[in-house]
């Protein structure tokens, strides 16, 4: 499920009640494609051909749920509305009544080439950038996520 749903985005579970009005979404895009780089050998070229799928697929969900945020309107072909339908059903069609916070990732130049690793010093390298991105969009935008006021 994790290749064909990467972001999980239509998991009905992790959906709030469509009786009760959510306004506030933080997008965490981990998977761009800044994260696939030039293979070093053979193994990394394993491990990226393993990723290049999943990126392509993150980034097309989260385009799908970003359209759905602008405009209400999940899906246009029937293939997707099939795929989609226990989210259309669960949500409706309407436009919601939300706002997006993305969340940036602070990944430095010299890190990008190693993101795909996986050593305990390359783990403890991304828990840093994720605990940066939170500290930095909490700064940012901590005083709106943690408001009650609609966008």
């Amino acid at each position: 499920m994790f290749a064909k749903d990467t972001l999980n985005i239509k998991s009905v579970k992790s959906w709030p009640d469509p009786n009760k009005p959510f306004y506030k979404i933080v997008l965490m895009d981990v998977m761009k494609p800044d994260v696939i780089q030039q293979p070093r050998d053979l193994w990394n070229a394993f491990t990226q051909s393993i990723m290049i799928p999943l990126v392509a697929n993150a980034e097309r969900e989260l385009a799908i749920f970003r359209y759905w945020l602008k405009t209400g309107d999940l899906v246009s072909s029937l293939k997707l509305q099939r795929r989609y339908q226990e989210f259309i059903k669960r949500l409706g069609t309407d436009r919601p009544n939300a706002s997006e916070y993305p969340v940036e990732f602070p990944v430095p130049e010299w890190q990008r080439p190693h993101l795909l690793e996986w050593t305990s010093s390359n783990l403890e390298c991304l828990f840093e950038i994720g605990y940066e991105a939170g500290r930095i969009l909490m700064e940012k935008q901590g005083k709106q996520l943690l408001s009650n006021d609609i966008p």
